[in-house]
């Protein structure tokens, strides 16, 4: 389980491919079939990775499945169950997760290459370990889901879906090629105009620069883009640095 975190950390290059289940999806996936069963759906993090070695692409041999009716609660180390303990204490050991008033919501794990799940469990001896070490390697990748979740339902942001050209794939389509699909493109829209206030009663600052982040207002949440605040002020400027505390050996 160590090994195979030390590596997707140490890549820097991973992808989170994610798909909402359904039975199309299935069908390609065996092993998500018993979790069309999951009321409400979920989404399925499929990580895939670079490696360095090979100079090509790879898929994780397991995904996790994060379902949409989920909660967040306390995590109790003594009241968790083995896979759960199995994922976190490693992690918090290292430095990666808090020590103290850590907090989970629901995941399940999910087989994407059968033949290298079967050797990882025969190489383990332990089903519930090889689970564990799937949700483990899939992370950064789930939390780029929450991530990603939380921006597109700020209340100032718009996804606008982008129609490929009919003309276009009828081309592709008579010449065999796939055709181009519909996506969409995120656009944050300013979450007020200038001048306005959201409170607060401090001294303005010297000039400094706020990194992007998320706003809990009344109602609503809102992202905030990076931005140098109270640029020319006769303060003058604010200069930070940040301190990034090493793992635990």
């Amino acid at each position: 389980m160590a090994t195979e975190a030390v590596r997707l950390f140490s890549t820097r290059r991973n992808i989170a491919l994610c798909v909402n289940l359904d039975e199309d999806i299935a069908n390609l996936l065996p092993g998500t079939e018993h979790l069309l069963e999951e009321p409400g759906g979920g989404v399925l993090v499929i990580p895939v990775y670079w490696t360095f070695r090979d100079a090509r692409w790879q898929i994780a041999m397991g995904g996790a499945f994060v379902p949409h009716s989920n909660e967040v609660s306390a995590y109790v180390p003594e009241e968790a169950d083995e896979r759960t303990r199995l994922v976190n204490e490693p992690l918090r050991e290292a430095g990666l997760l808090p020590a103290k008033k850590m907090r989970q919501f629901q995941t399940k794990p999910f087989v994407i290459l059968p033949e290298m799940y079967e050797y990882a469990v025969n190489k383990t001896g332990s089903l519930r370990a090889v689970h564990a070490e799937t949700l483990a390697n899939a992370r950064d990748e789930i939390l780029a889901l929450i991530q990603t979740a939380c921006v597109v339902n700020c209340a100032n942001v718009i996804t606008p879906e982008i129609e490929p050209s009919a003309k276009l794939n009828r081309k592709r389509a008579s010449r065999g090629d796939t055709p181009f699909f519909q996506y969409r493109v995120l656009q944050i829209t300013s979450p007020r105009a200038k001048g306005q206030s959201l409170g607060g009663i401090h001294a303005s600052p010297g000039t400094y620069f706020r990194s992007g982040h998320l706003r809990r207002l009344e109602g609503k949440t809102i992202t905030i883009p990076n931005t140098v605040v109270n640029a020319g002020s006769p303060r003058g400027v604010i200069t930070k640095d940040y301190a990034v505390r090493p793992l635990r050996s």
